[in-house]
């Protein structure tokens, strides 16, 4: 218990910094000297807690065999022409005999 209560403490702590000197007028970098924080380190949790965000944000898929179908309308859905398929049975057979 004790170890979650820091490390939320550590998010908290450097969430609000991070917000603090997006807001700081002369940069990130001298908000760092002012308040006495190793850029290296802010740097850092800045990284982690935005991949911590988007994380949250990206829904995880569920796993299924099936793709999930849309239907839009059916004024939309129209039929595309295929190519004839003789082509394609003429190809096999050529390959066929061939190979003989």
């Amino acid at each position: 218990m004790k170890t979650t209560l820091a490390k939320d403490q550590k998010i908290a702590f450097w969430q609000q910094h991070i917000e603090q000197a997006n807001q700081y007028p002369d940069g990130i970098q001298k908000y760092c000297e002012a308040k006495g924080l190793a850029s290296q380190t802010f740097y850092k949790w800045k990284l982690k807690l935005n991949s911590r965000i988007r994380k949250d944000k990206v829904k995880p898929t569920p796993s299924s065999p099936f793709a999930q179908v849309q239907v839009l309308s059916s004024a939309i859905v129209r039929k595309q022409a295929l190519p004839d398929a003789r082509w394609l049975a003429e190809f096999i057979l050529q390959l066929t005999q061939a190979a003989q």
